[in-house]
């Protein structure tokens, strides 16, 4: 093709670009907003909307309404649901809304498109044929500029809409049943019922008060958490995860809106008290926690339970009793998981049973050998398995008796990555009378735990089982049939 083709026809797609820019594509947004009622208003100089049902009048107010500047495409993002977050019920200064109930509204109103009103030598004079003389509901919107108030009437069945009309307008319209839905609730809701919400990263501990006494959990390294009170000890991340998540899945199924009712509901000397403090990066108020269970008035064998999040301007009704899911035992928190490794990470094993001679495992490559013999890698990977297992089944006090000084099995774990400790596993005597636990050691653990005696048979095999049987000799002509 020559230069001067191509000259052509880089000016001709030049010229059509500039043709969709600045005509098509403005001209697809007017058809788009052809109809739409508060097409100049955007969310965030929303002041407030007033909603008034059948049942009950409320307000949800905006409590930082602004200008908001369009953006660079010349459009503003109306409808995220963070945005929302500034919203409260107007008779209940201080409380959280749900954002995504508050932004469905918001985007109907906004969105809100009128067709042709319905001819106007056909209409009633007597509005309440179509319910609004008496709307069954009402929104009053107010912005920074101005005031409306829309109104729904009745349900047209036949064509699935609802009867609408402006303020003191006279036209009535037929509107999609979708804004009405969005409005038609009770003022609680509006409210949001999942108050509290964290992520684990941000946290820098958790205390939890209860009849169990006081316990408190802080995160370590990513992905792990440790007992600091009552005692030191690694925690485990499960038991933990359930915490955390009992505490972001509390849920209000109703709201008591007068905070001198806290000691009806147990709350001013409550069962749980639960402590999150978050890391200075977090930039968050400590959470305080206060929960209580209070039996039915009706029924004294039934128990309602209910929380108080301090600097919140209301009570929860739970839906659930939450106690189970965060009143926990150290013992039941603490990691129970020993030995964590990855099973190709392991480069050499020594086992050491009391009265046995010593078995040294060494990897090379692929193989393994068994005091410099050929091993059986699939007995050799099952010892791993059922080391990389290994779970504590209680944590006994320290003992005298332990004889982890004359072990009755030794196991030393050595490992091909730098950066890996080794670990020093040492069992000794029987804990109980029935000898079903043993008191153990680990390298990298600073208390005694014990664990099964079956466990411990598993773990100490012996040397001829670790090597590969060797193949039936052949028999001699003689032997044959």
């Amino acid at each position: 093709m020559s230069l001067k083709k191509t000259l052509v026809l880089a000016a001709v797609l030049a010229a059509a670009v500039i043709y969709i820019w600045r005509v098509e594509i403005p001209r697809t947004r007017e058809n788009e907003q052809k109809g739409v009622v508060f097409r100049n208003i955007d969310r965030d100089e929303i002041k407030s909307l007033g909603i008034t049902t059948s049942g009950e009048s409320f307000e949800l107010v905006n409590s930082a309404p602004r200008k908001t500047e369009p953006d660079a495409a010349g459009e503003v993002d109306e409808f995220s649901a963070e945005v929302f977050k500034s919203w409260q019920l107007g008779a209940v200064p201080g409380s959280t809304l749900d954002p995504a109930v508050v932004s469905s509204l918001v985007s109907g109103i906004l969105k809100l498109k009128l067709d042709e009103p319905l001819p106007k030598d056909e209409v009633e004079q007597d509005l309440s044929a179509y319910g609004l003389k008496s709307p069954e509901l009402s929104i009053k919107l107010r912005t920074l500029d101005n005031s409306y108030e829309l109104l729904f009437g009745k349900l047209n069945s036949y064509f699935n809409q609802r009867y609408f009309k402006l303020g003191d307008s006279e036209a009535v319209y037929l509107v999609p049943e979708f804004l009405y839905s969005a409005a038609n609730k009770k003022a609680e809701d509006f409210r949001d019922r999942t108050p509290i919400e964290f992520i684990d990263s941000d946290v820098e501990k958790i205390s939890i008060r209860s009849k169990q006494g006081e316990i408190t959990i802080q995160p370590g390294e990513p992905g792990e958490w440790r007992i600091t009170h009552p005692i030191e000890s690694a925690a485990s991340g499960q038991a933990i995860a359930g915490i955390t998540r009992t505490l972001r899945n509390l849920r209000a199924e109703g709201f008591v809106n007068d905070l001198t009712e806290l000691k009806k509901y147990g709350l001013e000397d409550p069962e749980i008290s639960v402590e999150i403090h978050f890391k200075e990066t977090a930039a968050r108020q400590p959470i305080s926690l206060a929960i209580s269970s209070v039996a039915d008035s009706a029924d004294k064998s039934q128990e309602t339970s209910y929380a108080y999040i301090k600097g919140l301007p209301s009570i929860y009704e739970l839906s659930i009793d939450p106690s189970k899911g965060l009143v926990k035992t150290p013992a039941e928190i603490r990691e129970k998981s020993l030995l964590k490794f990855a099973l190709d990470s392991v480069a050499r094993v020594e086992i050491e049973k009391r009265d046995t001679a010593k078995i040294s495992l060494v990897r090379d490559g692929e193989t393994w050998t068994v005091n410099q013999k050929p091993g059986d890698k699939a007995f050799i990977n099952q010892l791993l398995t059922d080391l990389s297992r290994l779970e504590a089944k209680d944590f006994p006090a320290d003992s005298p008796s332990a004889g982890l000084d004359k072990p009755h099995l030794k196991i030393s774990l050595h490992f091909s990555g730098a950066d890996t400790q080794d670990l020093t596993l040492v069992v000794g005597n029987a804990v109980q009378k029935d000898g079903s636990l043993r008191f153990a050691s680990i390298s990298k653990v600073p208390y005694l735990i014990a664990i099964s005696e079956e466990d411990v048979k598993k773990i100490s095999p012996r040397e001829e089982v670790l090597v590969p049987v060797p193949p039936a000799a052949e028999q001699s002509p003689s032997e044959q049939p």
